[in-house]
């Protein structure tokens, strides 16, 4: 991987080829730039499209969100994980305490069982894997509980696919 150079107001350039550690002073536009360069080779990565077409995701600094349809999250998160190690970064030690992503299947409790095997092994050993109705948080802010999705997904899905039709 090539290094980003950063070019201050006062004209100093800074050359980075990793992300930021924690408290730089540089740390957004460091993680950014290097965030930046890994979604690229992340997204160049696969030859099957359907693994980009079947996922949404989002960055603020270093934290992410991603929504992954579940029969495409092990192979998305394998190559997430491939173009995080170009530049020395990981999401923890597979099967360790310092894991630092968690995952879970969001549906409605009806249709749980027909994602069985969604939490693959790697997904397991890389991710902490939640149940579904456990109270999550993003970017340090609580999010509505699953029961509450539960309970307005079905609508809001019926709403989606009727909007799609008209399409």
């Amino acid at each position: 991987m090539q290094a980003s150079t950063t070019v201050l107001p006062s004209g100093m350039e800074f050359s980075n080829d990793r992300g930021a550690e924690q408290g730089d002073v540089l740390g957004s536009i460091q993680s950014a730039l290097a965030l930046g360069e890994a979604r690229e080779h992340h997204f160049a990565s696969s030859n099957d499209s359907s693994v980009y077409a079947g996922a949404c995701d989002e960055w603020y600094i270093d934290d992410g969100q991603a929504f992954v349809r579940p029969h495409l999250f092990d192979t998305w998160l394998r190559s997430v994980d491939a173009a995080f190690r170009t530049f020395g970064a990981t999401r923890g030690e597979p099967g360790s305490d310092d894991i630092k992503s968690t995952c879970r299947l969001i549906c409605p409790d009806s249709r749980r069982q027909e994602f069985s095997g969604w939490d693959t092994e790697y997904v397991q050993s890389t991710t902490k894997v939640l149940q579904g109705d456990d109270a999550t948080t993003a970017l340090g802010a609580p999010l509505v509980l699953v029961p509450t999705c539960t309970t307005l997904l079905p609508p809001a899905s019926t709403r989606l696919l009727s909007f799609a039709k008209l399409l």
